[in-house]
């Protein structure tokens, strides 16, 4: 009950700030004669808050395992380079980041944005435990089982492993077992929203892997995210995609199928306008 407590509260919070920043704007945009660039404002404001409130019920989603994945095979040694270049320039010129990879290719089947998007939250929090200054070792390792974490059986594999190790202040002890529930930060207020690790765990556990994390206060922090191997043949191809509808409504009948009203209503209206 406390968990679930927290989680409601978190949500609601999050949302309601969120919706205050879309309701004061449409309020101002009813308003007779208002300048140009001030109802791009409010317009810009409005569509910057719901992707906002889009990722916050994506994280959501993903610690829930529930998340909608687009599952797409993958050169892990390749994408990790890609997001060490990213996280090198996100955590500035004194924080040194590292790969460590080896020579042969490793393939996994992940959804591309939401594997990057894991990478990018584990390496932002260890940036902030580095306060800005430290090195960050990416580790990738092919070919392992998948141990026994938090009390689950572990898998024979084969498994890639990618650590994410930093030489931050390390976590308290009486922190592990929490990090990975949703709005569980230890950041001061306005600077986490305790969601990252949150879409990690449920990342890794939709995906058939696992996350885990080892630290001891001062001596850093190591997290850990397993994730199922798949075997490729050389002249796999994708097939090609087949061509979409025609641009446009003109002459085109829709069916609509939505179990809420509200959206249906609005879908049919904006389907409508398009002319369709």
């Amino acid at each position: 009950m406390e968990a679930v407590g927290k989680l409601t509260g978190g949500v609601a919070h999050d949302f309601n700030n969120l919706l205050t920043i879309i309701r004061s704007s449409i309020d101002l945009l009813r308003r007779p004669n208002v300048p140009e660039d001030r109802r791009k404002w409010y317009l810009d404001a409005v569509s910057d808050t719901v992707d906002r409130a889009a990722r916050l019920t994506g994280q959501l989603l993903a610690f829930a395992r529930r998340q909608a994945l687009k599952p797409e095979v993958l050169n892990v040694a390749d994408r990790l380079r890609g997001v060490a270049d990213m996280v090198d320039s996100v955590t500035g010129a004194r924080v040194t980041v590292v790969t460590e990879m080896p020579e042969h290719p490793c393939f996994i089947k992940v959804d591309l944005n939401q594997f990057e998007t894991a990478l990018i939250n584990m390496a932002v929090n260890a940036r902030d435990a580095m306060n800005g200054e430290g090195m960050l070792t990416l580790r990738l390792t092919c070919g392992v089982a998948l141990p026994a974490i938090r009390g689950h059986g572990g898998a024979p594999g084969p498994f890639a492993r990618i650590a994410l190790k930093d030489t931050g202040c390390g976590i308290a002890p009486e922190h592990l077992e929490h990090i990975f529930e949703p709005f569980f930060t230890t950041k001061d207020i306005g600077k986490g929203t305790g969601l990252g690790l949150s879409q990690v765990f449920g990342f890794a556990k939709q995906s058939g892997g696992d996350v885990d994390v080892a630290s001891e206060p001062d001596q850093g922090a190591t997290f850990t995210i397993y994730l199922p191997q798949v075997e490729i043949k050389r002249d796999q191809v994708a097939p090609e995609a087949e061509p979409g509808p025609a641009p446009g409504g003109a002459d085109q009948q829709v069916l609509i199928v939505e179990d809420n009203v509200e959206v249906g209503r609005f879908a049919k209206q904006i389907l409508e306008d398009l002319g369709y």
